[in-house]
């Protein structure tokens, strides 16, 4: 409120503790919007690693299989 009121022509306090008011709300609300962008972010990075390890773990047991089998056939 002090840098408030240092930076107006008028001493209404009930003024000054509105503009005070008003700039906490200003601040939460741009606060709020960082928080959802960052959220959405970081689930879009989860669910592509979550992807990336999806086709990471299908290739491996597509190999695994496929070793699988080769050694079966060289025995038999």
């Amino acid at each position: 409120m002090r840098e408030i009121s240092s930076g107006t022509l008028t001493v209404d306090s009930l003024k000054v503790a509105i503009l005070a008011a008003l700039h906490i709300a200003d601040e939460l609300h741009r606060l709020k919007n960082m928080h959802e962008q960052a959220d959405s972010q970081l689930a879009a990075r989860s669910a592509e690693c979550a992807e990336m390890l999806d086709r990471l773990l299908k290739v491996r047991s597509t190999l695994e299989h496929e070793q699988g089998s080769a050694g079966k056939l060289s025995l038999g």
